[in-house]
């Protein structure tokens, strides 16, 4: 996995629920020769189907995040993965710290722009390897409580369900001693794009952080989920023909 192509899809990619954590699974297998998961693992990751991944990637392509050099991986003989190459990198009002804060100057350290977690480095002529992930941060919390507080507001912001904050945050602390920031993020994604869902019976944050529910499959077929889905969509259908009768 590279820490830093996670990092750097996590805080600068624009693609959003099932899309960013297709993403998220391109970047978890990434190396320097890129990376080549196969489309059921992906479809793994995001919980949906392998064509719904297949579309993911064309549109991820149109976007710029990612390169798609086709059957360039590995597999037996003629049957292949395609190889894909993640093109995000950190803007240049990143300031390269764990919170990859833009809109400011990046660090200068000795001449060199900092670099914490992937941004690219410039120096006279050199380019720096970045170093790995400061993992320190996720097995003792208690020494970096801003940067914790940053890294709680990524999972707050995916947690489909809104509540007890205080607690949901405790326990967040607690989780990221047992697991990684993407494990975590990766989980909140899935379980909240999952179709059997409800709203009213999604856990609250801090029940499924200390139950290590990031580790959970995919919820098991659910007659009311379905219902409300179609109920949804039924709804749009009639808002879209109201509007296009006025």
């Amino acid at each position: 996995m590279s820490a830093e192509a996670v990092t750097v899809v996590l805080h600068h990619s624009n693609a959003e629920g099932a899309a960013k954590l297709v993403l998220w699974g391109i970047a978890n297998h990434h190396s320097d020769q890129g990376a080549w998961p196969s489309i059921s693992t992906l479809a793994k990751y995001a919980n949906i189907k392998e064509r719904r991944v297949q579309q993911i990637i064309r549109q991820l392509a149109a976007d710029g995040e990612i390169a798609i050099q086709e059957q360039g991986g590995y597999g037996n003989g003629q049957y292949k993965t395609n190889r894909y190459l993640i093109l995000l990198t950190c803007p240049n009002d990143c300031d390269g710290t764990l919170q990859h804060r833009t809109g400011v100057h990046s660090v200068t350290v000795r001449g060199a722009i900092s670099d914490n977690q992937g941004c690219n480095m410039e120096s006279s002529g050199v380019q720096p390897t970045a170093p790995e992930p400061n993992k320190n941060l996720y097995k003792e919390p208690n020494k970096n409580l801003t940067a914790q507080k940053e890294l709680f507001k990524e999972f707050w912001k995916e947690y489909p369900r809104k509540l007890d904050r205080a607690k949901a945050e405790r326990a967040f602390n607690s989780a990221l001693t047992r697991a990684s920031l993407e494990d975590i993020l990766a989980g909140a994604i899935k379980y909240k794009n999952d179709p059997n869902r409800i709203d009213e019976y999604t856990k609250y944050p801090a029940t499924w952080l200390n139950a290590d529910a990031w580790e959970n499959g995919p919820l098991p077929y659910d007659a009311r989920a379905q219902k409300k889905r179609e109920a949804a969509e039924q709804e749009k259908i009639m808002k879209e023909w109201g509007n296009e009768s006025e």
